[in-house]
């Protein structure tokens, strides 16, 4: 059965994850797709979405690399080595996690050219008379 956006966030979302889940929800409603097998990839990619916008504002502020000075033999600062931030790296893995649960969801282009809501028609004979038959 299809949910509607009424549908409570699992309540261990925090304020952000619980912003980003009307959000979805409002699309997939809208789509036509959300079910109760849904909630739990929802919340996930809830969780993705908060761990993105938390990361993008540590790094406004520390920046995206940790730089590593040394002082040559004329007292001059020289980079030895940069490293990125560990909220770069985090980053990184909850944008990949959000398009995995995003292609599941079907929000990409390709994921929506696989997924088929409602009533099919048949693609030939045999699906035909099967489906009669059911019917």
């Amino acid at each position: 059965d299809l949910l509607d956006e009424t549908i409570d966030p699992p309540d261990w979302l925090t304020d952000v994850e619980q912003q980003a889940w009307k959000n979805l929800v409002a699309l997939l409603v809208k789509m036509r797709t959300f079910t109760e097998a849904d909630v739990l990839i929802v919340a996930l990619a809830c969780t993705s979405i908060a761990e993105i916008k938390e990361c993008r504002q540590k790094l406004a502020v520390a920046g995206s690399d940790h730089l590593y000075f040394e002082t040559d033999e004329k007292g001059e600062r020289k980079l030895k080595h940069s490293q990125p931030n560990s909220f770069s790296t985090r980053q990184r893995q909850a944008k990949k996690e959000l398009l995995q649960c995003l292609r599941e969801l079907g929000f990409t282009p390709s994921a929506r050219t696989m997924i088929s809501v409602g009533d099919s028609k048949p693609t030939n004979q045999l699906s035909s008379l099967l489906q009669r038959r059911s019917g």
